[in-house]
């Protein structure tokens, strides 16, 4: 292969992949190694390359490096028609044009162009591949349009958009070890539009200015709306935005390191895993806490991934009427939120279904993990929560609706339950949402859950906890009697007779329609809707983990009220601060309840209730 050096603007050529190759590099200028061998000399017109008093030095043979570079106000059109395959030289052959007027090469069927090293493609240049071959090794281009539209493009190195340009695939195939979109230069812009029958096959793509290592600041904006990508590994940086409207896309990772992916149409199938974790990097290669990267699911499925990760400031968004499907393979979970454990990472589901199942756990949700809004969720084989699940109506009555066999809060194979660590984790409803919490299962013969609400110790139940907590590949070895969760409970029955084998338990918003309205001066922080049996049973007792943060400076006021026939009773038995507990005993049925607190008038208030008492005992006078 032969060796390009370059300036400090260029892109250095790395690990050769292809057996032929094409990048075509979007750079801006550089050093040109040595001078051309062969220079155009035709201006503004139609010509063929072949006809030699188009060059200074005849026409093009195999070896040379050649420039095409010219300042013509008007067009320059030329049409590669070598009868033999050209071979150019191992050093930078240019294109560009500095006059204002676009300079262009048409390649078609039939004809084959190689280069040994790389075109440099400039402002003003332009390649109209229509059919035939070209292959080479390394390229750049600089404001430059490629327009493909057939023919067979190949690069054994990388094709490295760096400084600004345009291409247009809507046909025929692109090949390369390593694709580049968007580099070294702030403010440059580059767009890559893939559409039609045109396939891009790739080991690697970085989009937008993060090369080896330090982030440059360029932009990419990548849209397919149809062909195919097959491509190994997706990195995209700040800077990026990417569509996928039609068409198919896979095959093994992508990274949403910064930037938006938006997919709204189309097909997503990779073989690995979706990672959306912000690289929090600037110019200098330092920290940068502005980065954010977000992918968005809308009127489309993802069809199949292993598994869906994100970490701080990264954001997940599914819109209603689309599917999401991991499969979690080889020991990954289906989803996991936060583990870099920096800042909030996000999960926002605006209706659809996401089947989020995993090897050894489904969802894993890191303290800053938060899974937020509303449609089905189906994860196998469980939760692990130490995060915060959020029911959200977005101000219609709807539901967030878990599926799952177990819920622990424990992160650890090693066991130990890791309670609330920042005694945020559980829970939530709002506006107008509906959590149907999952049913928390037993575990009985080999292991295995049953999918509902079920005793352990004989007569308790938790709500929101599974019973145990996992220790290495044992399910059953640690009982867990504390429940943790905000808004998680425990059951504790005398007498299972008309208890129903499975008890439903929804998290309702405070705002909800179906939620009677509290009684005067009460305000409810958190109502739990908890269908156990049709009529009475015998005595037990309720104990829920409340919001702390909800109630604020009247946590101490705390009470818990029970709908008996639509009217809201106060059956609070004790409250228990320095744990967040609040209990009932000697219930006998069931419906809903509600943890809230009595509204304490302002002293202005006290004083005109006062002022009044005393006008009407003098009137009584």
């Amino acid at each position: 292969m032969g060796r390009a050096l370059r300036s400090e603007s260029q892109v250095a050529k790395v690990v050769a992949g292809l057996s032929v190759c094409l990048a075509l590099v979007v750079a801006g200028g550089g050093s040109l190694v040595r001078a051309a061998d062969n220079s155009w000399i035709a201006g503004a017109g139609a010509w063929s390359w072949s006809d030699g008093s188009n060059w200074s030095a005849g026409t093009p043979v195999n070896g040379q490096k050649i420039d095409i570079i010219q300042a013509t106000a008007g067009n320059i059109d030329i049409t590669y028609d070598s009868a033999t395959p050209l071979a150019l030289g191992q050093y930078w052959s240019n294109v560009g044009n500095t006059g204002g007027g676009v300079t262009t090469i048409h390649i078609g069927d039939g004809y084959t162009l190689v280069g040994d090293s790389a075109l440099m493609l400039l402002p003003g240049s332009r390649l109209d591949i229509t059919g035939g071959t070209l292959q080479n090794q390394n390229g750049q281009c600089a404001g430059a349009t490629i327009d493909q539209s057939g023919g067979v493009v190949t690069s054994s190195d990388d094709f490295v958009a760096s400084s600004g340009g345009t291409w247009n695939l809507s046909g025929g195939t692109f090949t390369a070890n390593r694709y580049i979109a968007g580099g070294h230069e702030p403010g440059k812009v580059w767009n890559l539009n893939i559409t039609d029958t045109a396939t891009l096959n790739t080991g690697t793509l970085k989009a937008a200015g993060y090369v080896w290592g330090t982030w440059y600041g360029g932009t990419a904006n990548i849209l397919q709306d149809g062909g195919t990508l097959n491509i190994g590994t997706v990195q995209m940086y700040p800077g990026t935005n990417w569509e996928l409207r039609n068409g198919t896309m896979g095959y093994g990772n992508l990274g949403v390191f910064g930037g938006d992916f938006r997919q709204t149409g189309g097909t997503l199938d990779l073989d690995y895993d979706l990672f959306i974790a912000p690289a929090k990097v600037d110019g200098n290669g330092l920290p940068h806490p502005e980065i954010t990267a977000k992918y968005t699911l809308t009127n489309s499925v993802l069809t199949r991934l292993r598994a869906i990760f994100v970490d701080g400031d990264g954001t997940f968004e599914q819109a209603a009427g689309t599917t999401v499907n991991t499969t979690g393979t080889s020991g990954q979970p289906g989803l996991e939120l936060g583990r870099d454990n920096t800042v909030t990472a996000t999960y926002l589901m605006h209706g659809g279904t996401a089947n989020l199942n995993g090897n050894m756990h489904g969802i894993i949700l890191h303290p800053t993990g938060v899974f937020q809004g509303n449609g089905a969720v189906n994860t196998y084989p469980g939760i692990y929560e130490v995060g915060r699940i959020v029911a959200d109506g977005e101000g219609t009555e709807r539901d967030l609706a878990l599926t799952t066999k177990f819920i622990f809060n424990s992160l650890t194979y090693g066991g130990g339950d890791m309670g609330n660590p920042d005694g945020t984790a559980g829970w939530y409803a709002t506006d107008k949402g509906r959590l149907v919490m999952p049913n928390v299962g037993f575990i009985g013969d080999y292991g295995e859950f049953n999918p509902y609400v079920a005793p352990y110790h004989g007569l308790i139940y938790n709500i929101g906890e599974s019973p145990y907590q996992r220790v290495g590949s044992d399910l059953r070895v640690v009982t867990d009697d504390t429940i943790d969760l905000v808004n998680s409970g425990q059951l504790v029955f005398s007498d299972l007779t008309g208890v129903n084998t499975i008890i439903p338990v929804s998290l309702l918003a405070v705002d909800r329609a179906d939620v009677a309205a509290p009684p005067p001066t009460v305000t409810f922080i958190s109502v739990h809707d908890i269908a156990g049996a049709a009529g009475t049973v015998a005595p037990f007792s309720l104990t829920l983990r409340y919001d702390d943060a909800a109630a604020g400076e009247n946590e101490g006021v705390l009470r818990l009220f029970h709908d008996v026939a639509g009217t809201w009773v106060d059956v609070t038995s004790s409250l228990d601060v320095a744990n967040k507990y609040i209990t009932a005993t000697g219930l006998t049925s069931f419906s809903q309840f509600a943890v809230g607190y009595a509204v304490i008038p302002e002293p202005a208030s006290l004083i005109v209730l006062a002022l009044a008492g005393l006008g009407l005992a003098r009137r009584r006078r």
